[in-house]
């Protein structure tokens, strides 16, 4: 069974257009001005194969789309138990394995750090399942700012993270 942190879904709020499953909690940033990382600690992240397996009884149950949602899913990093042993997955290798595990169900990111925004991501959220909205976690595009608030990126990786997405 998941951790507690976990348990909450909208996976029987079916009156909704869309579910959603938090995979992903806590931050290992420490931010001058935030405190989720006091409050709700280090990250954590849901296993691949739990994962996985909400997405599918989703689908299995007729949800045509599931929102990924978490403090930080730049932090993702699912255990995950392949054929060459343990490994720990991020999000675009969840999403890979979410995709090659179903079938129709869409699926829709909440909410990315401009760091997290690389070519191996682009690659899986390029699939036509994935659904074409992205919120960047942007406070400021000033690297004095940035570096003021102890930001973990700085503006070059914002304007990359834009330009890979369109």
């Amino acid at each position: 069974s998941s951790s507690p942190v976990f348990r909450l879904a909208t996976d029987t709020f079916f009156a909704h257009s869309r579910s959603s499953i938090k995979i992903q909690d806590g931050c290992n940033c420490e931010c001058t001005y935030c405190r989720i990382h006091l409050a709700r600690g280090r990250a954590v992240s849901l296993d691949v194969a739990e994962a996985v397996g909400r997405v599918q009884q989703l689908e299995e149950a007729g949800q045509q789309e599931v929102v990924l949602t978490g403090v930080n899913l730049s932090q993702y990093r699912g255990l995950y138990q392949g054929h060459n042993g343990k490994e720990y997955l991020n999000l675009a290798g969840l999403l890979q394995k979410i995709l090659e595990n179903t079938r129709s169900i869409r699926i829709r990111i909440s909410s990315l750090y401009p760091e997290s925004v690389d070519e191996d991501l682009c690659d899986v959220i390029s699939h036509q399942r994935i659904q074409p909205y992205f919120h960047l976690s942007v406070q400021s595009g000033s690297d004095a700012i940035l570096k003021a608030m102890r930001r973990p990126y700085r503006s070059t990786q914002v304007y990359r993270a834009v330009e890979l997405l369109q």
